[in-house]
């Protein structure tokens, strides 16, 4: 009896109270929904940054040397490949070199030609006028000093990397067979645990994972990640207060409903768990329709992205963030609920009838 009537007056069309209701349903809805969104947008640019990141610039873990087989063996399943790395200047701008053969899995996108003698991106193909870009690198001379060797290379093909400019105008790329003795040589792991660098200290080696050697930039995402936090938790807050609201219009709208049913015979404590039900129905259809306005918000703005960063945006629904606001916000309104019950019990029901 007590979910019959709670169905009744959930969306009752007496005195507008399916209006109402329909109101207080769209409203927490939109609400949630646009929380929602903003959380898979906001954790999506930060993924992607950070995956960018570790996809070409920094791996999740690089090795001091040439341990390619034995990492292999330690990491079937990740990406394992060997490449140089050195300082230099290209037409008088600093640069890094990294020294490549076919295995090379750092997000080269090859727009141009091949790496059989060096690779640059356009904005240092700009700096030359006859396609060979002078590369100025330390060697070690006769009386065994390393001094400074220039050399002038055909340029062999162009490259673009999803991290842009930031990226593509401070490396080059050469063939790693033309790597000097003197070259650094760093075996990449992509695909391992980060937190797999322990391990491998333990075992010996000289290694560095991506949050250490982007440590700046690892502790500026974490601050970020902070303060996104603490935006949301303010839409949150006013979230809640919107749904105190809720509660509060529709015991106000359903106050004679109540001193009806209690005229009638019913008992108060049956009666507000009646109507508490009610509201409880209203907000599991609110969230229903949060869901569907939720996935529908999230692919429109990924299209959107898309269509910003000329690359497809894939955003993701944040299932344990909804279903952590959800659960608060269903355990906030019950109190909500609560209180406002044991406020309107303090009304006599003659005073209530009378005042209708």
């Amino acid at each position: 009896m007590i979910l019959r009537l709670a169905l009744r007056y959930s969306f009752s069309p007496i005195a507008h109270h399916r209006r109402r209701s329909i109101r207080i349903m769209v409203t927490a809805a939109l609400s949630l929904a646009v929380f929602v969104t903003v959380i898979a947008i906001m954790d999506y640019l930060q993924d992607a940054r950070i995956e960018r990141l570790r996809d070409t610039q920094s791996f999740d873990i690089v090795v001091d040397g040439s341990f390619a087989s034995q990492m292999e063996e330690l990491f079937p399943a990740a990406s394992v490949f060997v490449y140089g790395e050195a300082e230099a200047l290209a037409e008088g701008r600093a640069v890094d070199i990294r020294f490549i053969d076919g295995s090379y899995d750092g997000g080269l996108e090859v727009l141009r030609g091949d790496c059989s003698s060096l690779m640059a991106s356009y904005q240092l193909l700009s700096l030359s006028d006859d396609g060979n870009i002078s590369i100025t690198m330390l060697a070690e001379g006769r009386s065994g000093m390393m001094v400074p060797a220039s050399e002038r290379i055909p340029v062999s093909g162009i490259y673009a990397t999803a991290l842009g400019s930031s990226f593509d105008s401070a490396h080059v790329f050469m063939p790693l067979s033309s790597a000097g003795e003197g070259i650094a040589m760093k075996t990449a792991i992509k695909g391992a645990d980060p937190g797999s660098a322990d391990m491998l200290r333990e075992m010996g080696y000289s290694c560095m994972s991506w949050m250490e050697s982007e440590s700046v930039l690892y502790s500026a995402f974490m601050t970020e990640k902070t303060m996104m936090v603490v935006v949301l938790s303010f839409l949150f807050l006013i979230l809640l207060v919107s749904m105190k609201e809720c509660v509060r219009s529709f015991y106000e709208a359903r106050r004679g409903e109540k001193a009806e049913l209690m005229l009638l015979g019913l008992g108060r404590c049956r009666t507000e768990l009646a109507f508490m039900l009610s509201f409880m129905i209203v907000l599991a259809a609110s969230l229903l329709l949060a869901v569907i306005l939720s996935a529908a918000a999230i692919a429109v703005s990924g299209r959107y992205l898309s269509s910003l960063m000329f690359r497809e945006a894939s955003l993701s629904f944040p299932i344990r963030e909804f279903i952590s606001a959800s659960a608060a916000l269903a355990a906030f309104s019950l109190l909500i609920a609560f209180i406002r019950e044991r406020k309107e019990g303090r009304k006599d029901i003659l005073e209530v009838l009378i005042g209708r």
